[in-house]
């Protein structure tokens, strides 16, 4: 069944006196419908809590508490608050009905002028400063959580996440210890940590949405949620007038002290920023700017899609630059003879050092392709039941580790998901993508009552510029039920891949909860908002089959999405515990202690890591962002640089141009900024490193 026919079946007609019109969407805290106060004949929003039986008394407490904070405020920046509605299914919460776009729409479509970004900005300022006054904290300020109207008025939303405070140093902190509640590339460093937060954090975040707006980049967005998470506690951003020149200082300086790590760094209330945003404003320089993507470089004007790299980029390395860590240029110094014997030697001791160093994998990482369907009109989850299959079915093998379709391009919440030439690109172009070892594609196709679907496992050819066939096989699927197909498919594995040995049994499932597991992979994998019943069916799914390894991935990743970090370490470690010997498990649990900053257990980590898979590629460059975290950049640069002589994946490539980027040798980072977007044109982590590169070189 699909979206839009389950919640036409589950959107009530009326809640106590208002007519339902249609739903709005989904949030971390609950459905919000549009509706129509006949009494009075208005238009309202009404969010109400999910009424299956997954919803629980926190979600009803924080709506309630949502309702409660915000029916103080009473200013034009932010929804009003009309009612509270009891239902048996739950309570309601009936708000003024806002008509316009999310900021973060506007954003994504090119960005806003001067005057529109600056009435915006003082709007969210204002209506920011109203709500300190009352003793509120929002906590979860960001463009997906601002409307703007069509007159460009900006309307906060969602308090949902929002807190009472009495002074600037204590919070009423409900959540556990530790918790980490909110958007990832949009918290304060004190809420990434998990540490109490005051009105100061809303500042920090306040910051990163006018760097948005007067700049058209996001400060610490990132590929990864971890290095977004590190970006925020330890990198300083480029100045906003790097990025865009013709800022006025003030404005740019006000942008920098508000994303400062140290709250007392920062201003210190929101009315200071608004009282400095009206003084810029009034002088005019700042009304008279264009949207970022038509901002002036050497005369010309480009839009962000139009980017050339050797503009941006730093001039290419000259022959008087040696291209090592250290620069020590030698061999210009010496007699050609004598230079002739010293390179080949040079090259002689490389090779062998490289030969003994560099990781050859005796582990597959294999990219499951998502399945092409022919013929196939009557089950539409079909595919996706065939693609969990496929992915359960391979972690249960010694040295094989499954990649999901999505590992193979770009994920964001904000920006593009992925880049349309890899996706739609060959499987050769993909398994590079992906960084990884094999491909496994799957076709369905269907005759009269029965379906079929044919495996072709893919290797790369001896020169590694094509995949070719190593094996093909075809099985009928024995019905439509996911967990049927899973079992089927498990079987069939051995004979695609006969020379990996079966590590551990398929888990014991029930087939509703391998249902749970197949629809929320199928989101997740979407890259689909999280709906606030996703996190409770994940847990669901883990307390109904606690030895299922996927599963507790899934929940783990479902996790980091809400914000909820420590229920993602939870999670992980239930993987962990379960198969303690998967390389996946240890690497979520490497990057969630390096996003909360305990270096120490991700060291340890490691030492597990290379216990099992000594030769996996994957754990040198975990081994390299842990010494670039430590401090090592220089360190970390070299066991980069080795690794991408010989297995050159975007993760890797990406990495390393923004640790290069960070010691400051722009010409290696040029180099790898144009292999990356070599394998992925129009990669966007790849442009947000060229408009940080550029910033460096202006």
């Amino acid at each position: 069944m699909d979206e839009k026919t389950s919640d036409s079946e589950s959107t009530p007609r009326t809640i106590g006196n208002y007519r339902i019109e249609r739903l709005l969407g989904r949030g971390g805290m609950g459905e919000v419908y549009l509706a129509f106060d006949e009494r009075i004949g208005r238009e309202v929003a009404i969010k109400k809590v999910r009424s299956d039986k997954a919803s629980n008394d926190q979600d009803r407490v924080r709506l309630r508490r949502e309702a409660r904070v915000v029916a103080r405020l009473d200013h034009p920046a932010i929804a009003q608050v009309h009612d509270v509605v009891e239902t048996p299914d739950g309570d309601c919460v009936v708000m003024q009905y806002i008509e316009g776009r999310p900021l973060s729409d506007l954003l994504l479509q090119g960005g806003l002028d001067g005057a529109q970004a600056s009435n915006i900005a003082l709007g969210v300022v204002e209506g920011l400063a109203a709500a300190h006054r009352a003793g509120l904290v929002h906590r979860d300020l960001k463009a997906e959580n601002i409307v703007v109207t069509p007159l460009g008025e900006a309307k906060i939303l969602d308090f949902g996440l929002v807190k009472e405070t009495t002074d600037l140093g204590a919070m009423d902190v409900e959540t556990a210890k530790g918790l980490v509640l909110g958007t990832v590339s949009t918290m304060s460093p004190e809420q990434a940590l998990g540490q109490k937060v005051d009105a100061r954090s809303d500042l920090f975040s306040l910051g990163i949405l006018l760097y948005e707006l007067f700049t058209g980049s996001s400060p610490f967005w990132r590929e990864r949620w971890v290095e977004s998470l590190q970006a925020i506690r330890k990198t300083d951003p480029p100045s906003p007038r790097a990025l865009r020149p013709e800022l006025p200082p003030e404005l740019s300086s006000l942008i920098e002290r508000l994303l400062r790590k140290d709250p007392a760094e920062r201003p210190q209330t929101a009315a200071e920023v608004a009282e400095a945003l009206m003084r810029i404003s009034s002088r005019g320089d700042v009304l008279r700017l264009p949207r970022p993507g038509e901002t002036p470089v050497d005369g010309e004007r480009f839009s962000s899609t139009e980017l050339n790299i050797n503009r941006l980029m730093p001039p290419a390395p000259s022959e008087d630059n040696d291209e090592t860590v250290g620069r020590i240029p030698v061999l210009k110094r010496l007699p050609p003879w004598k230079s002739a014997v010293v390179l080949v030697s040079l090259l002689l001791a490389v090779t062998a050092i490289l030969l003994v160093w560099a990781p050859v994998s005796e582990h597959d990482w294999v990219l499951v392709l998502a399945p092409v369907t022919e013929n196939n009109p009557n089950d539409d989850r079909l595919p996706d039941a065939v693609l969990a299959g496929l992915l359960t079915a391979l972690a249960n093998f010694d040295r094989l580790h499954p990649l999901e379709p999505q590992d193979a391009t770009q994920s964001s919440a904000s920006v593009q998901r992925s880049s349309p030439s890899v996706q739609r690109g060959s499987p050769s172009a993909q398994r590079l993508a992906a960084g990884a070892d094999e491909v496994l594609s799957s076709l369905i196709h269907c005759r009269e009552e029965r379906c079929f679907v044919v495996l072709e496992r893919l290797a790369p050819s001896p020169d590694g510029a094509a995949l070719q066939s190593i094996r093909r096989t075809e099985i009928p699927l024995p019905s439509s039920q996911d967990l049927e197909v899973a079992f089927a498919l498990d079987e069939l594995i051995p004979t695609i891949y006969p020379d990996f040995q079966r590590r551990r049994p398929f888990p014991a499932l029930r087939p509703d909860a391998y249902q749970i597991y197949v629809d929320l992979r199928s989101r997740v994998a979407r890259g689909l908002d999280p709906r606030p019943e996703d996190m409770l069916s994940a847990r669901d799914l883990q307390e109904s089959s606690p030895s299922f390894v996927e599963g507790h991935l899934l929940t783990a990743r479902i996790a980091i999405t809400q914000g909820t970090l420590q229920e993602a370490i939870t999670s992980a470690r239930l993987a962990d515990e379960n198969d303690s010997e998967d390389p996946r498990c240890l690497a979520l649990l490497f990057e969630l202690s390096l996003g909360s900053g305990d270096l120490d257990t991700a060291a340890e980590i490691l030492q597990r890591y290379a216990t099992i898979a000594r030769s996996d590629p994957e754990l040198w460059r975990l081994r390299a962002q842990l010494e670039a975290e430590r401090g090592e950049l220089a360190q970390a640069v070299r066991l980069g640089r080795r690794l991408a002589k010989r297995r050159p994946t975007p993760k890797l490539l990406r990495q390393l141009a923004d640790h290069e980027i960070q010691l400051g040798d722009l010409d290696g980072a040029r180099t790898n900024i144009e292999r990356l977007l070599n394998l992925i044109p129009g990669d966007p982590e790849g442009y947000r490193l060229l408009e940080e590169l550029s910033a460096k070189t202006r």
